[in-house]
């Protein structure tokens, strides 16, 4: 399949003829066996002035894992029919209301795609632990309202879910040192009731 596709990029490139202006790159899991070669194909279009559009999925903030073989990132994949129409119709005003996001693990090659958080709510700004075993992230999951984030560790397998900040505003971008001895995080704590946000650094203990 994606050797087709680019065979026939490729002839768009070198024929003057072809009054084609999009090719179709399947991203969902049902149809697409290799991500990063898609999201390759789309760059390198991209790159030589060819157009394209993303269309029903909201994936990013992927960080790799510390020996470079997997990536983490968040996804939201509207399902039902209304969360469609919805999606759609921000899309059409070029607008994402990425409330549902969940954690997803995969290999460097885009293969073994596994879903790490089923939490519902906002999931995101992952980032691997360097034991490669955890992941901590933001979510907002446990609020009432969904009105703050906390950060959260889960493993690999979604398993052991376990709260890391517990302050009522909002902790995101975490990451850890090479070493695991030291955590970053942002954080509007302590911003006096502004809407600033600072970087906190604090040691790590497993």
């Amino acid at each position: 399949m994606l050797r087709n596709l680019i065979i026939i990029l490729l002839f768009l490139f070198v024929s003057s003829s072809i009054s084609a202006s999009f090719i179709y790159v399947p991203m969902n899991d049902d149809n697409q066996t290799n991500h990063l070669k898609a999201y390759g194909i789309v760059y390198f279009s991209l790159k030589v002035g060819l157009k394209a559009k993303w269309l029903l999925n909201y994936d990013g903030g992927a960080f790799f894992s510390h020996d470079g073989e997997q990536l983490i990132f968040r996804s939201s994949r509207p399902k039902t029919e209304a969360d469609i129409k919805e999606y759609k119709d921000l899309l059409a005003q070029g607008l994402v209301m990425p409330t549902n996001m969940e954690l997803y693990v995969c290999n460097l090659d885009g293969s073994d795609l596994k879903k790490i958080t089923d939490l519902g709510a906002a999931n995101w700004a992952p980032f691997f632990h360097p034991s490669g075993k955890k992941i901590i992230f933001s979510t907002n999951h446990h609020k009432e309202k969904h009105d703050g984030f906390n950060l959260f560790m889960i493993d690999i397998d979604g398993q052991n879910l376990e709260q890391i900040t517990y302050d009522a505003v909002f902790d995101a971008f975490p990451m850890f040192s090479p070493d695991g001895t030291k955590l970053i995080f942002s954080s509007n704590r302590n911003n006096h009731g502004t809407h600033d946000t600072n970087l906190f650094i604090a040691e790590w203990v497993d």
